[in-house]
């Protein structure tokens, strides 16, 4: 979509909201304001929100950001512990939140080679090592991420 087109769409409608009597403000389906809402003490909601592991999936360490549901009230989120899946489901996760944690230690360190280990540990890239490495370099250049 071009930029321009963008542009005169956000002009349209800062025109016609304060031109247009009839506007009504209509509910959202985001829960952005319910979490603020709760958050402020007007209701109490349970949904998915992203914390550090305090215990709530006791097979990943602690620490780590987990998406779990949680329970959100007057200055307060309390995630909610979830049931252990079967060990093979729980060695999925385990294996995707590892290569996750290998990701942001690489990018955190500027370490290309642990970055590349990273990459080719996701089950995802089920490429020869050649084309797994060709492949990760393009996506370097793109992305415009060297390390020195």
């Amino acid at each position: 979509t071009p930029y321009e087109w963008r542009i005169s769409i956000a002009e349209e409608k800062r025109t016609k909201k304060f031109a247009d009597e009839d506007l009504v403000a209509e509910p959202s389906d985001e829960e952005g304001v319910d979490i603020m809402r709760s958050l402020l003490g007007d209701s109490t909601m349970v949904t998915n929100v992203n914390l550090p592991n305090s215990g709530q999936i006791s097979y990943l360490p602690k620490g780590r950001i987990v998406e779990s549901n949680a329970h959100i009230a007057h200055n307060a989120v309390t995630p909610l512990m979830a049931k252990d899946p079967p060990l093979l489901i729980q060695t999925m996760i385990r294996r995707a939140s590892d290569i996750q944690e290998m990701t942001l230690d690489a990018v955190l360190n500027e370490d290309e080679d642990a970055l590349f280990a990273a990459f080719i540990s996701d089950p995802l890239v089920n490429i020869p090592l050649a084309k797994a490495r060709e492949l990760f370099d393009r996506m370097l250049v793109e992305s415009a991420l060297q390390y020195e």
